[in-house]
């Protein structure tokens, strides 16, 4: 499929703002694109996440916590890249995930 493809690429260049935006044109897009990093995204989004909007995005692979509103990372399987800072998760919060490649 070219279309998805096209929206794909743009998807995946794109910052995190202009990601949710693309996402929110249509239910087709909303399903499809699935956003994977909550690391390289702008601080005043960061300091935004909370347990609650960590949940909306179950695909994430790559995180970065810099706030205490985030103390359950279990919904988040597919998770390679960690980095916590002023957070209250505990080595409890991430045992289950041994397939965490790296954690600073």
């Amino acid at each position: 499929m070219i279309v998805y493809d096209i929206f794909y690429t743009i998807f995946k260049y794109a910052n995190f703002k202009n990601k949710l935006r693309l996402k929110a044109t249509c239910k087709t897009l909303q399903k499809q694109l699935k956003i994977t990093d909550l690391y390289n995204i702008n601080k005043k989004y960061l300091m935004k996440l909370s347990n609650n909007r960590i949940k909306l995005y179950p695909y994430t692979k790559q995180l970065k916590i810099i706030n205490g509103f985030i103390d359950d990372i279990n919904t988040l399987i597919n998770l390679e890249n960690l980095y916590i800072s002023d957070s209250f998760i505990t080595d409890y919060h991430i045992s289950k995930y041994h397939t965490v490649l790296f954690m600073s």
